[in-house]
């Protein structure tokens, strides 16, 4: 029996996540020049302000992967969401350094489990089959985010002020929620999705995967296996390079080569 698609409106939702959470990411980039100039703050200030996100971040991201084993995906999406929208709102209204930096760290936060909803929503929602068409139509969010947010931020801080962009783009997330809050579930309790389509991802939920004949590692054994080190130190390279462009390109581009926030953005 030939199947119904609507579990593609969950990866769409999925793309848009991707996309929301790099275009608060790179809000605080473009918006640099501005808010170094209201605060007096130097260069090593401002990289403080570039990198409290990932110090969070990393330290987030485990504790998050339990929440989503526990709370499921769906759950923690909302939660995650509201958190780090509300700090994006947050960073907008604060009035010290200080404050700002809590707020940043309070991104870093709610973005933490960011990674591990997207590959557990794929994990629930698709055959095994569709998970690499899947997970690569969600990450084009993440670069769409950038690329999209950069211009679309430079010109809010041109047209209102480097304040209103990051309470406009927080305020995106919680739209973006109400979206998810509604409709998305788990495949068994979602109700408009037909039964033969539900009946087709559970059934090729675990096809192909052949259930491993030992305990779960650990963290422990994750960091002893060789396999693990070369991705710690892959991503951690790729991270780098990328975060390096990301926060500090737009405010060379704005103080060393004096181009306007929206053609830095550009």
């Amino acid at each position: 029996m030939r199947t119904t698609h609507r579990r593609y409106w969950v990866f769409f939702l999925l793309f848009l996540f991707s996309a929301i959470a790099y275009l608060d990411r790179v809000n605080m980039s473009v918006a640099g020049k501005p808010i170094a100039q209201e605060f007096a703050l130097s260069p090593v200030a401002l990289g403080y302000l570039f990198s409290s996100l990932l110090w969070a971040y990393v330290l987030m991201m485990l504790p998050g992967g339990r929440l989503i084993d526990s709370w499921g995906p769906h759950v923690v999406a909302s939660v995650a969401t509201a958190v780090w929208s509300t700090a994006q709102m947050a960073t907008g209204i604060v009035s010290s350094f200080a404050a700002m930096l809590i707020v940043r760290l309070g991104l870093g936060v709610g973005e933490a489990p960011f990674a591990p909803i997207s590959y557990s929503s794929v994990r629930l929602w698709s055959p095994y089959t569709e998970r690499g068409t899947a997970i690569a139509a969600i990450s084009c969010g993440s670069t769409l985010g950038l690329a999209l947010g950069a211009p679309a931020v430079g010109w809010l801080i041109e047209t209102l002020s480097w304040r209103w962009s990051f309470i406009i783009t927080g305020a995106v997330g919680f739209v973006w929620i109400a979206a998810w809050a509604a409709l998305i579930s788990t495949p068994e309790k979602t109700g408009w999705l037909p039964p033969a389509e539900r009946n087709h991802i559970l059934a090729g939920r675990n096809a192909g995967i052949t259930p491993p004949s030992h305990n779960s590692v650990g963290y422990l054994g994750l960091i002893r296996c060789p396999a693990m080190w070369g991705l710690f130190i892959s991503q951690g390279c790729l991270v780098y390079t990328g975060y390096l462009y990301i926060s500090w390109l737009p405010n060379y581009l704005q103080t060393a080569r004096h181009l306007s926030i929206l053609n830095s953005g550009i």
